[in-house]
């Protein structure tokens, strides 16, 4: 549906994760495979990324990550913590409405 709707390709794609809630549930190894596939693989531009509910070690590794990117793609990353009505209210500003976040969440 993206490829054919013009908007998404001028303005980029949206993309809102959460996080895992600990270092041991995160896998380096499946990281870097996803990485590697998805490089040159996914034929859009993207308009921002948010990351919703990030731990501490995510926190630290955005910072070094962003160290590493071009300004404007650097300026595409926003992290959103708090309460589940704080990440909401925050997603909210960037036009993310609520129905776009899952209850599970929390």
């Amino acid at each position: 549906v993206a490829l054919e709707d013009e908007n998404a390709q001028k303005e980029g794609m949206v993309i809102v994760v959460k996080c895992c809630d600990s270092l041991r549930q995160w896998s380096v190894k499946t990281s870097k495979e996803m990485a590697g596939n998805m490089q040159g693989a996914l034929p859009f531009r993207l308009g921002c990324f948010h990351v919703c509910h990030p731990p501490s070690f995510v926190n630290a590794l955005l910072l070094i990550t962003r160290l590493l990117l071009p300004k404007k793609l650097r300026s595409r990353i926003r992290k959103h913590k708090g309460t589940h009505e704080e990440v909401i209210d925050s997603l909210a500003t960037y036009c993310i409405p609520n129905s776009a976040v899952p209850d599970i969440w929390g």
